[in-house]
């Protein structure tokens, strides 16, 4: 058998050609990916920045929209959509102290406070905790005052105590017997109001905004009368609310300075 073998060299050259320019192609684009990376992350990181900056700016402008909106302790939510990634709220982990004291050299802090479980911790290294009364900031008519009045009183006299969120018109006051209400009472803001409780049975008194409320049993006596606004030093003030009866009333003011 004869085999005639022919080297063919333009089929070579052609071949020798095609890889030189596939590596020179990939050279070319190697080159132009090495140049390229340094803008690109440049790019991404100034677009990863602005989008921080808008995410950040949207949440602020929703934050002060929440703040705004209704009394200290009222109900309120608004929907917070981040540009990218979540945001969650950790309920059941506040790890921070809170400190605040009105006397020198004396400290008072509260962790907890702010969570939605039933634990709140108290340092109060200075003298022995016995009793912590905590104050009410639901203001608001959706979060009514009550007022329990006891069986052996004889006359409820009740004002509107002055505050942040006293309302413009008259304070809605009902009379509860057992849970149902027997009675409403449109308390103005500068008025004063008497109740017979010989007439009812135990009953509560449910107001839209804070009364100053007394109640009497007999004829005659005296009672101590805080301020408006109490000094959280040495409980003075500058103002009092007084439901005065009808009659005659005499009233005892001490002062350190005229």
């Amino acid at each position: 058998m004869r085999s005639t073998l022919k080297r063919d060299e333009d089929a070579v050259s052609a071949a020798v050609a095609t890889v030189l320019m596939f590596g020179g192609v990939l050279s070319i684009i190697g080159i132009m990916m090495v140049s390229m990376i340094p803008v690109i992350e440049e790019l991404e990181g100034s677009v990863e920045r602005h989008d921080m900056s808008s995410q950040m700016s949207l949440l602020a402008h929703q934050t002060s929209a929440l703040s705004e909106k209704g009394m200290p302790g009222d109900s309120t939510s608004i929907e917070l959509i981040p540009v990218d990634g979540s945001l969650e709220w950790q309920h059941l982990q506040s790890g921070m102290w809170y400190a605040a004291t009105w006397h020198e050299d004396m400290s008072f802090r509260m962790r907890g406070a702010l969570n939605f479980d039933d634990e709140l911790e108290v340092r109060h290294p200075e003298s022995v905790n016995t009793a912590l009364c905590i104050d009410d900031l639901r203001l608001g008519p959706a979060n009514p005052f009550y007022y329990t009045v006891p069986d052996w009183a004889e006359r409820v006299l009740f004002t509107v105590a002055p505050g942040l969120a006293i309302p413009l018109g008259p304070v809605d006051v009902d009379l509860l017997e057992a849970g149902e209400v027997t009675d409403n009472i449109q308390l103005r803001v500068d008025g004063m109001h008497e109740i017979n409780a010989a007439e009812y049975q135990l009953f509560t008194l449910a107001s839209s905004h804070e009364l100053n409320v007394f109640v009497e049993r007999g004829d005659g006596g005296s009672t101590m009368v805080t301020p408006n606004d109490a000094s959280p030093i040495d409980n003075t003030g500058r103002s009092w609310s007084v439901p005065l009866p009808a009659g005659t009333s005499r009233l005892h003011l001490i002062s350190e300075d005229a």
